[in-house]
């Protein structure tokens, strides 16, 4: 299996205020195409900010990711 593009998702309690300092203080290129709060990375990858309505608070497991 060969990927061409990989996407990575984060969520947030405040997606357009992550958005904001991704865009203004990291300097990320907004990616236009997938839509408000992705950012194009490295070789195809695009970051992707989104809300979740569980999503709230400090995480009660802040190593743990989802892949």
């Amino acid at each position: 299996m060969q990927f061409n593009s990989v996407l990575l998702n984060i969520t947030s309690e405040d997606p357009p205020r992550m958005a904001e300092f991704y865009t203004n203080v990291l300097k990320l290129k907004p990616n236009h195409v997938i839509g408000e709060g992705a950012f194009d990375l490295n070789g195809g990858t695009v970051l992707h900010i989104d809300g979740h309505s569980e999503t709230q608070g400090k995480s009660k497991e802040p190593h743990r990711m989802l892949i």
